[in-house]
């Protein structure tokens, strides 16, 4: 395209120059080789017109190879020679493909040649191989059987001397059988004898259950005849110190008006003078003068108390479910005597141990005599009665046991004795021990074929 455009300038140029030198000439009225002016510039724009001519010809075979060659050479020549040339190649591109394919197809005929060789070589060393160790094999078969044809004439020998051997094993079967026969009939008289001392043996299992029945319900008398023989003995005694001057304390849940409080409170004197005077004594610090402003400071503490609980409530921790009032004696009381002074405790409800703590642990030597682990069993469940009271749970620590409570101890002995001649004694709490809860606790035997506990 620049080509063109620069050819068509030229002629522009040149055209315009021819122009100007015709127009020149004929304003000058120029004459060469005598002609006339107007003929003399005719001339001139032909010359101008062939000058653009051979300018043109002479750039385009300059910058364009395919005009020179046209106009040097014949056009029917050069397509004829081009058509040739174009199917040589194709001819030549043809047979190269093909010179191609043939060698990639050698090639690859190669490699599977060189790849058969090497399978061949190495199965040829395989079937060596093999027919060596046929050969090793054939060596070992030939000694085996020269070995087995030896074996054969030791084993006929010693076949022969199994068999008068086995003659002598079936004489010796049929005495055998005879004895066995004998023997059955013993054995069965033996089964009727097993099956009589059977008989007896659930009798005697019978009497063993009814032995133990009455073992305790002669434990159960012996309790209860304890239980006299120690209200006669302690009969002087009739209230200990600490001890506790009703069966429950009284118990606030919610924070009392004072009206409501003191009628709760004179209904807990009323409760210690009907237990003191079932008790034979007369609760003299009951008629007191100052049991009126007695009940105003027990009401004061109670409120101080609230104000403490409810403030740990608001700060999300919920310490006690109540306040507690607990009377108690502050001395030995004789039968007989007054009640002159009483303590009362005003503390929180607390819960003191959750249930399911483990809170003592031991093992027990199931060999020693049933009174002796009784007695082993009683002591440790006044200690813990004496540690509960310690951690603040209210009670009376000398309180008698009932015979309910002996008999249940009893048998868990009797559950002991049976167990291997090491148990092992788990003390857990039965249930949450509040502070003003009983003593909940139960007693476990663990890793023992069988389970049994008392509860306190």
């Amino acid at each position: 395209m620049l080509r063109i455009a620069a050819l068509l300038i030229m002629g522009a140029i040149i055209a315009y120059l021819g122009d100007r030198i015709g127009t020149r000439i004929g304003k000058r009225r120029l004459s060469v080789m005598g002609m006339r002016p107007k003929n003399t510039a005719v001339i001139m724009t032909i010359v101008t017109g062939m000058l653009i001519t051979a300018c043109t010809l002479g750039l385009s075979s300059l910058f364009v190879p395919n005009v020179r060659l046209a106009l040097t050479e014949d056009i029917a020549l050069i397509k004829t020679r081009s058509q040739e040339m174009q199917r040589d190649y194709e001819k030549a591109l043809a047979v190269d493909q093909e010179l191609r394919n043939q060698v990639a197809f050698l090639e690859l005929e190669r490699t599977n040649l060189e790849s058969r060789k090497s399978q061949m070589e190495a199965e040829q060393k395989d079937a060596l191989r093999e027919v060596e160790f046929l050969r090793q094999e054939k060596l070992k078969i030939d000694a085996e059987l020269a070995q087995n044809l030896i074996e054969e004439n030791v084993l006929r020998e010693q076949l022969m001397a199994r068999e008068n051997q086995l003659a002598q094993y079936l004489e010796a079967v049929e005495d055998k059988n005879r004895q066995i026969s004998a023997a059955r009939t013993e054995l069965e008289g033996l089964e009727k004898e097993l099956k009589s001392s059977r008989q007896e043996l659930e009798v005697l299992s019978v009497r063993l259950a009814s032995m133990r029945e009455e073992a305790l319900q002669a434990l159960e008398t012996i309790a209860e005849l304890s239980l006299i023989i120690e209200q006669k003995e302690t009969r002087r005694i009739v209230i200990h110190h600490m001890e506790p001057l009703v069966e429950y304390p009284l118990q606030i849940t919610v924070r009392p008006p004072k009206d409501e409080f003191l009628v709760a409170f004179d209904g807990l004197l009323t409760q210690i003078r009907n237990q003191m005077i079932s008790l034979g004594i007369e609760p003299q610090f009951l008629q007191s003068q100052e049991m009126q402003n007695f009940a105003v400071q027990v009401e004061e503490r109670v409120q101080i108390l609230w104000d403490k609980i409810e403030a740990a409530r608001q700060t999300g921790v919920d310490t006690a479910r109540g306040v507690l009032i607990y009377p108690i004696s502050e001395h030995n009381v004789f039968a007989g005597e007054k009640l002159e002074e009483a303590r009362f405790l005003v503390i929180e409800d607390r819960l003191l141990i959750p249930s399911g703590v483990e809170i003592y642990r031991m093992t027990l030597d199931t060999q020693t005599p049933a009174e002796e682990l009784l007695k082993v069993i009683f002591e440790r469940d006044e200690h813990i009665k004496k540690l509960m009271f310690a951690q603040g749970v209210l009670g009376n620590p000398f309180k008698p046991r009932t015979p309910k409570q002996i008999i249940q101890f009893a048998r868990f002995v009797d559950a002991l004795k049976e167990e291997k001649p090491k148990a092992v004694l788990s003390i857990v709490t039965d249930d949450d021990i509040y502070a003003s809860g009983n003593f909940a606790f139960r007693y476990n035997i663990i890793h023992a074929a069988s389970e049994g506990d008392a509860r306190q």
